[in-house]
């Protein structure tokens, strides 16, 4: 698989910046993030010439630049966050909702009705995370607030009270943990058209 140009332009600009980085290592041999974060700034200031977009796809581009050169130069950084979540949330966890949605159509009335939308959205969603789209990176942020609310729903027992308790026991345990994951791996899909 060929790669994009722009693909190809951040690998080049990282490694030249990273040699540099090296070079400035061997010679004082003590940098801070801070400081290794201002040599990369400074050299894309004065030597990026980016092929093209606006200024969000270049802030985009130079985000991915510097994930590239901190993986490279401090290990546990940037491309090395693991994406085993990310691999059992997308083949795993969401093919099994559709299939139990599935199941569940056979219940028929109303509630067949919302699990032909609740399905719809999952497989779009599906779709959009396989192939790494940004879309579907903003859209998995509706979904886990709207099955959260479900969820509160699904156990509603007649008072407030439980709806708040399991909207907020639901967005501890379930909604949180995968918006801060989520929100963390955004680089995963940042080469996608949105």
């Amino acid at each position: 698989m060929k790669k994009n140009k722009l693909q190809q332009f951040e690998e080049g600009e990282a490694k030249r910046i990273t040699q540099k980085i090296y070079s400035i290592l061997e010679q004082t041999k003590n940098q801070t993030h801070t400081q290794i974060n201002e040599i990369i700034n400074s050299e894309l200031k004065e030597n990026f010439e980016f092929p093209g977009g606006g200024d969000l796809q270049r802030h985009y581009s130079e985000e991915r630049i510097k994930e590239k050169i901190f993986s490279d130069i401090q290990p546990g950084r940037g491309d090395s966050k693991s994406i085993l979540w990310f691999n059992f949330y997308v083949y795993f966890r969401i093919p099994f909702t559709i299939m139990i949605g599935i199941i569940l159509l056979s219940l028929g009335g109303l509630v067949a009705l919302f699990l032909v939308i609740y399905l719809t959205i999952f497989v779009i969603l599906f779709w959009g995370l396989k192939k790494r789209r940004l879309w579907a990176w903003k859209m998995n942020f509706v979904v886990l607030i709207l099955e959260a609310i479900i969820a509160a729903f699904g156990k509603f027992d007649g008072t407030i009270d439980s709806i708040v308790v399991i909207i907020l026991g639901g967005g501890l345990f379930w909604l949180l943990p995968n918006w801060i994951y989520f929100k963390k791996r955004k680089y995963l899909f940042l080469y996608s058209r949105s």
